[in-house]
């Protein structure tokens, strides 16, 4: 799979370096992305 940037430099670009710096709404907001939520 081709990605315009790839993974680890847009997780450096916002200073997450570690796993438990993650922060799934973040990462999808400076994408751009929706994100749903729906019960499991």
């Amino acid at each position: 799979m081709k990605f315009r940037q790839q993974p680890c430099d847009i997780m450096k670009s916002l200073g997450i370096y570690s796993p438990q710096d993650i922060d799934l709404d973040l990462i999808a907001y400076s994408l751009g992305a929706e994100v749903k939520r729906a019960s499991l």
